[in-house]
């Protein structure tokens, strides 16, 4: 128990972490070390066997509950003593997170008496070394209403911050202003968002608007180690308050459509999140609902404005066909390499260039005349591509391959090469046996009556062609990620 029950489960955790052990502390959240599902069943598996548990089995869903040695330390000591311990349901963590951190989001205390110049825009940019953040960043910075853009990221220092920036947009083949860049390495869950005082009254003192499209993409944490991603996003609310505006900056947030994904309705409104149960099962879908329904609440508490921007499944950009390779949809291609299939659904992707959700996002950043407080789905409302089209013009670009059912490609990919370095798809095998598993259901339809009049681009958007498709085939090809 106490000390020495921490000391066993820091030892334990560092020994089945090895090299990403460096910097642990006993705090921290294991996750952000590198812990995966593989680590999460090793440690698991250890406490059971080489603690004193009185007869008691852990939830093999231990670690992803109490993710840190002092939150694992405090649950088992618990369940030596024999104490029963109410086990909150995601639902009453998710709500309880929003009450916690609207309780930080501090109310408007002073109102500066000029307008906020929507003509010389300062924007502060969470998230610009993704794939989209490069896009926002390349349209932010073209724009003639736009004087300065600021990247928070993390980084060993601002220079670096602004290597990652700069390379970042070359990968993706964008153009930036640097004229107009400023790049810091930055925590924003920190006091300051982790800058020094001065920088951050700098900040303040000139913010028209902050973008927060930094997110981490885990699918494994549990909501609780998004708590401080959310506290993070409250720092940023909060900074968007302090403007010296006659009324604060504009607070945007790049949410997900999973936050509506486990709606029971066909269609999902360009509205916040009526319940807790529209939200699904993961982690990452739960902590991005807290913060919809936060900005929600600190609109209401403080009368910041917010744009929740409820993005859905990007493809590649319509120019170069660059698509991020370690995503789901790119992996489930590259199985057609792997495993020489491909699964046949009957459904309309609404997938959406990566290029236009840039462009939309920063049409609704610049437009003078939207809500006040309002949530955009960001997705490609042109759904008239097939799933059927999509396989075939893979085909057409010369790719080798047996169409079958989704249970068969599944179970394909179960019997297929384990490692990850050989068979990068295998470490989705888990995300796409319940994809396309008894569940499996059409996708809901994402209104967009109101966005399309926001960000017009996405008005724009083409569907899915086979010329795309051909482009994202080349593309990694050139990248290896695809052979044949």
């Amino acid at each position: 128990t106490g000390p020495a029950l921490e000391d066993y489960l820091f030892e334990t955790v560092s020994a089945v972490l090895g090299a990403h052990a460096t910097n642990l502390t006993r705090a921290a959240d294991l996750f952000a070390f590198g812990v995966d599902s593989l680590n999460a069943s090793r440690i698991h598996n250890r406490i059971q066997q080489g603690l004193d548990l009185g007869g008691q089995h852990l939830s093999s869903t231990v670690v992803y509950e109490h993710p840190s040695v002092k939150k694992l330390a405090a649950y088992i000591e618990q369940v030596q003593s024999g104490e029963a311990v109410h086990k909150k349901t995601d639902q009453e963590k998710m709500l309880g997170y929003v009450e916690k951190w609207l309780a930080a989001v501090k109310p408007r205390s002073t109102t500066g008496e000029p307008a906020k110049p929507v003509d010389a825009r300062v924007v502060v940019l969470t998230g610009a070394t993704g794939s989209l953040g490069a896009h926002i960043l390349a349209y932010l910075t073209a724009s003639s209403s736009v004087r300065k853009v600021v990247c928070l990221s993390r980084a060993k220092s601002h220079q670096d911050s602004l290597e990652r920036v700069r390379e970042s947009a070359v990968l993706r083949q964008v153009q930036i202003d640097e004229s107009k860049l400023v790049s810091y390495s930055s925590t924003v869950q920190a006091p300051f968002l982790g800058l020094t005082e001065e920088q951050y009254e700098s900040l303040r003192s000139e913010v028209t608007d902050v973008i927060h499209n930094a997110w981490p993409v885990n699918f494994v944490m549990n909501v609780d180690s998004f708590d401080e991603h959310i506290g993070g996003s409250a720092n940023l609310m909060n900074l968007a308050l302090e403007a010296p505006w006659s009324e604060p900056a504009t607070f945007l947030f790049s949410s997900s459509i999973s936050c509506r994904m486990a709606s029971p309705d066909k269609y999902a409104g360009e509205d916040f999140p009526p319940t807790t149960a529209t939200a699904a099962g993961t982690g990452y879908a739960q902590g991005k609902w807290v913060v919809e329904k936060l900005s929600e609440a600190a609109a209401e508490k403080t009368g910041l404005p917010v744009a929740v921007l409820r993005i859905g499944q990007m493809s590649g950009d319509t120019s170069c066909g660059i698509w991020n390779e370690t995503e789901a949809w790119p992996l489930l291609i590259r199985s057609a390499n792997a495993i020489g299939a491909l699964p046949v659904v009957d459904e309309n992707p609404s997938w959406l260039p990566v290029d236009y959700a840039g462009e939309a996002i920063a049409e609704i950043v610049f437009n003078t005349s939207k809500p006040a407080s309002a949530v955009y789905n960001i997705v490609n409302p042109n759904t008239e591509t097939k799933w059927t089209d999509l396989i075939d013009w893979i085909e057409a670009a010369g790719v080798k391959f047996d169409k079958v059912d989704p249970a068969t490609w599944v179970e394909r990919l179960a019997n297929s090469e384990q490692d990850p370095a050989k068979n990068p798809t295998v470490k989705l095998l888990g995300f796409f046996r319940e994809f396309y598993g008894p569940a499996f259901r059409q996708p809901i339809i994402f209104k967009t009556e109101e966005t399309l009049k926001w960000g017009p681009a996405l008005g724009r958007t083409p569907p899915i062609t086979k010329d795309i498709v051909a482009k994202w085939i080349g593309h990694w090809r050139k990248t290896g990620f695809m052979t044949n």
